[in-house]
């Protein structure tokens, strides 16, 4: 566990720097591939019903490989919502070249990148080995971590199309009032957003600057034995036990003026959350900054 723990904080820390789809999907396969010892893999990205290529290990520099929804494994693996895994390959399946030679994997694995039981993208890895079970451990694990970061990554550059669209439209009426049809747009993606963050399989909540908590999931009642609504009329600072609260506020407020994604996998036992009987636990946590037309805050993913 101390593995797999350590390399996805390391994948995490890799993959949040990332400012559109394309560079997140080419930053994690060229990370995973070589960490799981394997000669090739490749990230699609689900757009419009169509899976389009966005990042492969080795780099391939051609960005036109699609797949219809359905057709291919690849789409098959869209519709099934599972992985699918070919074992004992044909040798002219695929061809992984060096500049000594080259071999055939004998192992395809596809899987499904979801957030609940929407489709955000496939993951294919090709291995010249069958996956340990350790390895299959890492694949599953990270798979939560690489949906969240897809979903803010998505919803953050919407918004901020939208805070361009907005200053273009409010500089157009020399300030006046935004265009009521652009509102209602932006209105929809935060409903849309407030969707992804109620169906995640993990407690995640939205904190302002100030560290009041405006939007949190059923997950996050059920850590911390509040309901939606105490929550929501509460600080963040209030979730964590009383002897940690002043470092606590200094660490957020340090992370908002940085505005770099964190993960922190505990291994030293120190980030404790308290629940509302007052009993402790050790808990994991990622940040992430959240773009707003009201200032930034920050979302917050705990297990």
């Amino acid at each position: 566990q101390r593995w797999i723990k350590s390399h996805i904080a390391d994948i995490f820390d890799h993959i949040h720097q990332a400012k559109t789809l394309p560079e997140l999907a080419q930053k994690l396969v060229s990370k995973l591939c070589p960490l799981l010892k394997i000669g090739y893999g490749s990230l699609y990205v689900l757009t419009d019903d169509q899976l389009v290529l966005s990042g492969s290990f080795p780099f391939q520099t051609t960005s036109s490989v699609t797949f219809d929804v359905g057709h291919s494994l690849i789409g098959q693996c869209v519709i099934e919502k599972k992985s699918i895994t070919l074992n004992h390959l044909p040798s002219n399946y695929i061809n992984v070249a060096t500049g000594l030679g080259d071999a055939s994997p004998n192992q395809i694995t596809l899987v499904p990148i979801l957030n609940h039981q929407y489709i955000l993208g496939v993951l294919e890895l090709a291995s010249f080995e069958e996956f340990t079970p350790l390895e299959l451990s890492l694949v599953n694990d990270i798979m939560p971590v690489i949906s969240s970061e897809m979903e803010i990554l998505k919803r953050n550059i919407e918004t901020r199309e939208l805070l361009k669209e907005t200053q273009q439209q409010t500089n157009l009426l020399n300030q006046q009032t935004i265009d009521m049809g652009l509102q209602q747009q932006l209105k929809s993606t935060q409903t849309w957003f407030s969707s992804i963050i109620e169906s995640a399989p993990d407690g995640l909540m939205v904190v302002n600057s100030a560290g009041s908590i405006i939007l949190c999931n059923k997950s996050s009642e059920e850590i911390f034995g509040y309901s939606k609504y105490e929550l929501e009329t509460m600080n963040i600072d209030d979730l964590v036990p009383h002897y940690l609260r002043k470092d606590h506020y200094k660490n957020r407020e340090q992370f908002l003026s940085e505005g770099k994604r964190r993960f922190f996998n505990n291994e030293r036992g120190n980030i404790k959350g308290v629940r509302k009987d007052n009993s402790e636990f050790s808990a994991e946590i990622s940040l992430s900054i959240i773009s707003s037309l009201d200032g930034s805050g920050m979302c917050v993913r705990c297990g």
